[in-house]
């Protein structure tokens, strides 16, 4: 079972996630096995004697597995950080060489919160929800994380009142 890894100190909270579902791997297990056999009939029939019209017919079918191939990246590799501290909160999402990081004040966080989802999204993921002074922001994790993600949320929320407390 997936789970948060999460290191608290007096200073940080930090929480790190890896985004494989095991959902997500079931539809690409799927669609990789679809995909193979499309493949293997787009190859045989690209090369036989009328290849430039097949070719054309089936480009959208090849487009279609390109754009696909990132979101298969980040099943597999993706993970995200979350770092809580005096500064504010930091996000950090990884996927290979790819990094994006994100920051957003201290002053501008309220809270945290789960918030209820319909259940068709809820098979897929759950959602742990910054509510800001100005804008909420929307956190997503894997759906096997839902259980942990109440525990998660007020682990946050406590951090958050101990930064936010006046130093007398």
């Amino acid at each position: 079972m997936q789970t948060f890894k999460i290191e608290q100190t007096e200073t940080q909270f930090v929480v790190t996630w890896r985004h494989f579902s095991k959902y997500a791997f079931r539809v690409w297990l799927v669609g990789l096995t679809s995909w193979l056999v499309i493949f293997i009939s787009l190859v045989l029939v690209t090369f036989g004697e009328n290849a430039s019209f097949i070719f054309l017919l089936t480009s959208p079918i090849w487009l279609m597995l390109l754009l696909a191939f990132p979101w298969f990246v980040h099943v597999l590799y993706g993970k995200t950080r979350l770092v809580l501290d005096s500064g504010g909160l930091e996000t950090i999402y990884t996927c290979l060489c790819l990094e994006r990081k994100k920051r957003i004040d201290l002053a501008a966080i309220h809270r945290f919160e789960k918030p209820a989802l319909p259940n068709s999204v809820d098979m897929w993921l759950c959602v742990l929800r910054l509510i800001g002074i100005k804008k909420n922001v929307n956190i997503t994790f894997p759906s096997e994380l839902a259980q942990e993600l109440d525990a998660l949320c007020n682990q946050l929320n406590a951090f958050l009142a101990i930064l936010k407390e006046p130093n007398v």
